[in-house]
């Protein structure tokens, strides 16, 4: 191998490793998660992020153990916060449950993201400073309310890769 190419090897090994997000939704809100993992693509591409929802569960995989295994693989659990997530029991009785005792304990964080507008505010999930400004539905432009969330989420993830 040439010295040239020894420094490009190198210069991979030193970039920082992947964050991996966890994204916690209810499958009512899905076409969210879709615009939402269009907009990561920038923090994708750059290797700068990881995302992971129960769209990459294979056929015939045990789909709960697999859920267990990445939330706790984790290191940023996004809640798309609606009436359906909340109504949900496995979002918000076994994902979010176990996604905020590993918060309390500073493993992992929880970002809540506000999708669409509901009755939140005396639920443990509320007292979690979240992204966008004001419910994402509420926004003209979705381009710019995802924007907002990922830009958020871009700098929480340089700064999590600088403690990593």
């Amino acid at each position: 191998m040439s010295t040239g190419s020894q420094g490009v090897l190198d210069s991979f090994e030193n970039q920082p490793k992947p964050i991996k997000l966890f994204v916690s939704y209810s499958h009512k809100d899905e076409r969210y998660l879709k615009e939402f993992s269009a907009h990561m693509y920038p923090l994708l591409r750059t290797q700068r992020a990881r995302q992971w929802d129960d769209r990459a569960i294979d056929l015939g995989t045990d789909w709960e153990e697999t859920i267990y295994r990445e939330l706790d693989a984790a290191n940023i659990v996004i809640c798309f916060v609606s009436s359906d997530f909340i109504a949900s029991d496995f979002c918000y009785t076994k994902e979010l449950a176990r996604a905020l005792d590993d918060h309390k304990l500073q493993k992992k964080l929880v970002i809540p993201i506000r999708l669409r507008s509901c009755v939140w505010d005396d639920l443990p999930l509320a007292k979690l400073q979240g992204v966008p400004k004001k419910w994402l539905t509420s926004y003209s432009n979705k381009d710019r309310a995802w924007t907002e969330v990922v830009a958020n989420l871009r700098s929480l993830i340089m700064d999590f890769e600088q403690t990593l």
